[in-house]
């Protein structure tokens, strides 16, 4: 019933784009009550659909989205607290990252540059801009923003926190990378000093009523870092248990065994045969005192495609499809150029209520 329902754009506007890429956020962007749509897209301009109560019609152009390049990761939240939702979009194969500010009716001015949240490549052509997250990890009451980059120096990189300055200037932003301490990254299995950040993620993950932060990255280099409530992070990935998935791709947060903690599920490579060293998804039970448990194979959800000897996993999510009070999984999977890749479906797991799917 897509098409039926309007929603009609290519992902890949010019035929052709970077594999990787591919986000979505739904909010109601114009305030009349409906939850819109908006896409990113390689090769154009992304896309914003309004929902009419029946359908969905494209206002991209209408809206304020014309700027033409390959959209990657979008998060949508208030980041000025005038009561309406902007959005937050980075890019691949392009030199910076797009903030769009909503005049509370739907049109939109881009003004990532004047509010210090473009992260502008220099010294390197582009970014290769993945996900994006925002949340408050100060506790001002301002959303700040948490950027990923794939495969570019540690030095250089599009992997980003970027603080709001809150009630002196709501709305702008600050560069804390460095300062905070999230700068660091784990060293990759194969290449020195490269970033491989997919999706970063803001959660209380140790019920302290601080925001820490998660990224699932590839080649080993997935993080977990604790608030320390200071404006500093430190990385505890390593004495938490998690950050064993070799190929880190989507992650999702939840609290799937109902025992009051967020769980977190990562998607991966799954392959024993061409690409043998990829021992697939990694889903860590929260333990409760900063430690998880790796119950990946008990729980069976290692492999991410339904009746295939092999996957390759991209995004994923925690939520209710059957109403039971059990969070389920849905993932999706696949690689348009590899081997039996391109067969790999988009699963639905049922949570059976034991800690299996």
């Amino acid at each position: 019933m897509t098409a039926s329902m309007g929603l009609t754009h290519n992902q890949a506007a010019s035929g052709s784009g970077h594999p990787m890429t591919g986000g979505v956020a739904a909010g109601d962007y114009d305030g009349d009550g409906l939850v819109d749509l908006f896409f990113t897209r390689t090769g154009g301009p992304a896309v914003l659909y309004r929902n009419t109560g029946s359908a969905f019609e494209d206002i991209s152009t209408a809206a304020g989205f014309t700027q033409t390049y390959s959209s990657s990761g979008v998060a949508s939240g208030d980041v000025d607290n005038d009561g309406d939702l902007d959005l937050y979009v980075t890019t691949s194969q392009h030199n910076r990252f797009y903030l769009y500010i909503n005049d509370g009716v739907g049109q939109f001015a881009e003004q990532a540059v004047a509010r210090g949240v473009s992260v502008t490549a220099s010294g390197i052509p582009s970014w290769r801009g993945m996900g994006v997250a925002m949340g408050d990890y100060d506790a001002d009451g301002y959303l700040d923003i948490l950027t990923s980059d794939h495969s570019r120096p540690m030095t250089n990189n599009g992997a980003r926190l970027l603080r709001n300055l809150g009630a002196t200037n709501p709305g702008y932003f600050e560069d804390v990378t460095q300062a905070t301490g999230v700068g660091v990254f784990r060293a990759p299995l194969h290449v020195q000093n490269i970033v491989y950040r997919f999706q970063p993620q803001f959660a209380d993950v140790d019920r302290d009523g601080l925001t820490d932060i998660l990224f699932s990255a590839d080649d080993g280099t997935s993080q977990l870092f604790w608030n320390n409530g200071n404006g500093t992070f430190t990385d505890g990935t390593i004495p938490a248990g998690v950050g064993t998935d070799k190929s880190g791709m989507g992650s999702a947060l939840g609290d799937y065994d109902g025992d009051g903690d967020l769980d977190w599920m990562v998607t991966a490579i799954y392959d024993t045969t061409v690409l043998a060293s990829s021992p697939g998804n990694r889903l860590y039970r929260n333990n409760g005192n900063r430690t998880f448990s790796d119950v990946t194979t008990d729980s069976g959800v290692r492999n991410s495609s339904a009746g295939q000897e092999l996957s390759w996993g991209w995004g994923v999510d925690f939520f209710d499809y059957d109403n039971d009070t059990r969070l389920d999984l849905m993932m999706t999977n696949g690689w348009a150029s590899l081997g039996d890749y391109p067969n790999d479906d988009t699963t639905l797991r049922r949570n059976n209520g034991d800690g299996t799917f």
